[in-house]
């Protein structure tokens, strides 16, 4: 993967906080305001889309009162989550459908959550929602929630995050995978910061123990292997796990949190606000500063081989917080990427062999 991004896509004003595509179309969720490309500035309230192909934006403009932390894409729409009033204009407490096509026709759909929303997901029937919140369509829920695609309507599905807020999920045939700053899961001390949950009615999966014990920020899944991005008080982290019993394969700890993994290739890639990768075996200091040195330099961005071997892509990125999101172009090879940074470019970036 070149260090150096690809030129002439959307840039932003505001944080890219979630990126996802469908065929040549990428979606793009933030707390921006407007969004740039080559021929024009345009108003892009918290979510806009653009063409892969030509890189120009297209008409696709949810207009969001607030911050959109995550989306999904389905054959009903685009799912919107995150801490938000409004879409279109009407209220909609950070859970929002709207159109994949056109301007982003909002849809019927409206399910109030009384809390921030981090991460959404789905299967077949369900759509799974996690984060902060308390209640959801008037309905205690323990920061994890699901509901019916086909009527909206609120799922029996009711797992609780114990003391922290959920803030990532990925579903699978295996079960609804989640991570967070929770110190238990339904009651279970063991299973803190990540766990694996039954689809059909929440029950924990005890056969999937990380025993990770620091917050889990983002996850990838892979064919045999869990990837997932940590944060903590002692600089981040990425960690490779089994995906059947959670049992570490590795796990490589860098100088800030890690916010965002993607798998590209069979190669690992991980974002953050990080500026060192600890060499292997390195303990930190309580800073997270490496000991003794023993550290590369990967500024915001830094990919793995699936081994736990650094490779040597750098994207130099900037500002404290540096990259937010990535998502993986596998048709195009291609490496997406968005967050706070302006430098190499303002807050989306597009990385290719």
């Amino acid at each position: 993967m070149s260090n150096t991004p690809e030129p002439d896509f959307p840039t932003f004003n505001g944080t890219v906080h979630t990126i996802i595509h469908r065929g040549d179309i990428v979606y793009v969720g933030g707390s921006f305001t407007r969004a740039t490309d080559e021929a024009r500035t345009v108003v892009r309230n918290g979510a806009a889309a653009f063409n892969r192909t030509t890189g120009d934006l297209v008409k696709w403009k949810p207009n969001v009162k607030g911050t959109v932390l995550d989306m999904a894409w389905s054959k009903e729409g685009v799912y919107l989550v995150g801490k938000f009033k409004a879409v279109k204009g009407k209220k909609r407490k950070n859970v929002a459908l709207v159109k994949s096509t056109g301007a982003g026709k909002l849809m019927p759909l409206n399910i109030k959550a009384v809390g921030v929303v981090q991460a959404v997901g789905m299967d077949a029937k369900k759509v799974y929602i996690g984060g902060k919140f308390t209640k959801v369509a008037g309905q205690k829920r323990g920061r994890l929630a699901a509901f019916n695609r086909k009527n909206g309507k609120l799922a029996k599905w009711a797992p609780i995050a114990n003391d922290g807020p959920v803030q990532d999920l990925r579903v699978t045939k295996r079960g609804v995978f989640v991570g967070g700053f929770f110190h238990a899961m339904n009651g279970k001390k063991a299973h803190e910061r990540f766990a694996l949950l039954k689809r059909k009615n929440g029950a924990l999966v005890t056969g999937f123990n990380p025993r990770t014990g620091v917050p889990v920020m983002n996850i990838a899944v892979g064919a045999g292997t869990l990837y997932a991005a940590l944060g903590g008080p002692r600089g981040g982290g990425l960690e490779a796990v089994n995906r059947g019993t959670g049992a570490r394969q590795w796990e490589r700890r860098l100088d800030g949190d890690v916010q965002a993994v993607s798998i590209l290739g069979g190669t690992i890639y991980a974002g953050g606000h990080f500026n060192q990768v600890c060499d292997r075996g390195v303990l930190q200091e309580p800073t997270g500063d490496c000991e003794g040195d023993l550290q590369q330099t990967r500024r915001r961005g830094a990919s793995f081989l699936p081994n736990g071997d650094l490779t040597d892509w750098n994207p130099n990125a900037n500002t404290e917080m540096g990259i937010e999101a990535l998502d993986a172009y596998a048709d195009r090879e291609q490496l997406l990427a968005g967050g706070a940074f302006t430098f190499p470019a303002s807050r989306f970036a597009v990385f290719a062999p």
